[in-house]
């Protein structure tokens, strides 16, 4: 299978990751992942991205800007439940807990 190679963090030393608006504007000509939503994280949102509305193929990763003694970033990754169910099928239901647990990180 044909890969590509997609930027979608930027973490310079001693900095941390850039904001999600800077790195759109700084590396967006790169070819970085589709920007499907801006705008405040809700369970319409999530619902949304669970049912697949935006024709994904596994899921979404979420950044958001936490004003926490400065600005921290916050990552947060949502599945389709169609990947999930593929998961399941191929891998089973362990599988799936520890992927949704983060354990399944390469």
């Amino acid at each position: 299978d044909e890969l590509d190679l997609i930027l979608f963090d930027v973490n310079p030393v001693g900095k941390g990751i850039i904001p999600p608006r800077e790195f759109i504007e700084d590396f967006g000509h790169l070819g970085i992942p589709r920007i499907i939503y801006e705008g405040p994280l809700t369970l319409k949102f999530i619902e949304s991205v669970r049912k697949n509305k935006y024709n994904l193929n596994e899921g979404v990763v979420c950044k958001t800007v936490e004003k926490v003694k400065g600005n921290r970033i916050a990552i947060i990754k949502i599945k389709t439940d169609e990947w999930l169910e593929k998961l399941r099928q191929n891998f089973g239901d362990q599988y799936v807990k520890d992927e949704l647990a983060g354990k399944n990180l390469m």
